[in-house]
Parts: C-alpha cells; structure tokens; sequence
C-alpha cells in the first residue's frame, strides 16, 4: 500500500527514533511511548506507522513495553529518593508474596504521600519486569509469580485439574486473591478454565 524509495525509507526511520528520544528526554521518568501519542508527535498514519514500528524493532533500534515503545536497552535515571522507595516497595511485596497489600496501602507503608510518584515506581518496576500487575489492585513480584508458576507446575504433575479451594490451600490466599491470580494465569494461557476447575495448558 505505501511505495517508498530508501531515501524516504531512511529518513522516517531516523525521525521516529529522533521522535522517541525527545520524548524520552523531555520525560525523564517515562520508561516509554504509547503508540498514540507517538502518532500524534509524528503524524504518521496509524497502520503505517505500525509497520515502521515493527521494521525499527527487528533492527534492534527501539523494543517493545508493557505500555508502549523505547529506544533499544534504554534506562530510566532514578533520583536517590526514587531509588530508596523502589527498593522499600520491592522488598514489601518480596515478603508479602501472594497476600500483597492494596495500592493504597503500600503507599503508606513505602512513604509515598503522591500517587503520580507512587505511579512512576510501579511504571518503572513493570518495565523492567520486576513485578507483574495481577489487577488493578493486585500487585506482585516477578520472582514470587515464577515461584507460583514452578508450584503449580509441580502440583500439575500429580494431579490433572485444581479448584478454587485447592488452589486457596495450595498458596495459602483468600478468594480476594485466588480468583485474580486465576484469571490472570488463564489470561496468559499458563492455565485454561474447564468448567470449575484449571488444567495446565500444553
């Protein structure tokens, strides 16, 4: 659909990195773009830009977030109290493994008064694939999650299915977390639902 010379090629390549890296910079804390507001500062066409998004990746020029994209292997500067709050935050949910504490609460308890500085951590520790968002309000560590995974795995090697309730004994959760947890496995195809129960998926 779009006929180009490699001149013409080149150049809105080089634009959209230089686009991404003036972004990045006038947002010191912002991990990535979203791809609308990246179509807005180049007002290229979405579908097209789609594909010089794709063609930028497989050069290994820019790669691929949770809530947009980057310059390849690019890294958020912290400030020292950023630092200190993300590793108060990390340690928080580490011990709490799967009966995590709300947003809200983890605010307080890190010392965070700000949710737009409270918001900037988590962006910040999703990018960099330290915790995985169950839900809104369900947050835990990358390492826990895998601990979990391995767990079922192991459970699923003894038994076809797990329930509701077994799955609750199993990790020691409520329902408030069981049922998140389950959705969100099922969501990334590690389980799949059968009537009442889960299977491993294959």
């Amino acid at each position: 659909r779009w006929v180009l010379t490699s001149s013409q090629f080149q150049k809105i390549k080089e634009k959209l990195i230089e686009d991404i890296r003036i972004y990045l910079n006038n947002n010191k804390y912002a991990a990535s773009i979203n791809k609308e507001e990246l179509t807005n500062i180049s007002s290229i066409n979405t579908d097209f830009l789609d594909f010089m998004l794709t063609e930028l990746e497989k050069d290994n020029l820019i790669e691929r977030k949770i809530d947009g994209w980057s310059l390849f292997k690019h890294q958020v500067i912290l400030n020292d109290f950023d630092i200190k709050f993300k590793d108060i935050f990390l340690n928080i949910i580490e011990k709490e493994k799967f009966n995590t504490s709300s947003p809200t609460e983890l605010m307080k308890d890190i010392g965070i008064n700000n949710e737009k500085d409270f918001n900037k951590i988590i962006k910040i520790c999703e990018n960099d694939k330290l915790i995985v968002r169950i839900s809104q309000s369900i947050l835990i560590s990358s390492n826990n999650f895998n601990i979990l995974k391995k767990e079922l795995i192991n459970y699923f090697n003894k038994k076809e299915s797990i329930s509701v309730s077994e799955f609750k004994d199993l990790f020691k959760i409520s329902r408030k977390y069981a049922i998140p947890l389950l959705e969100y496995l099922d969501k990334i195809q590690f389980t799949y639902r059968d009537n009442n129960e889960r299977k491993l998926s294959k």
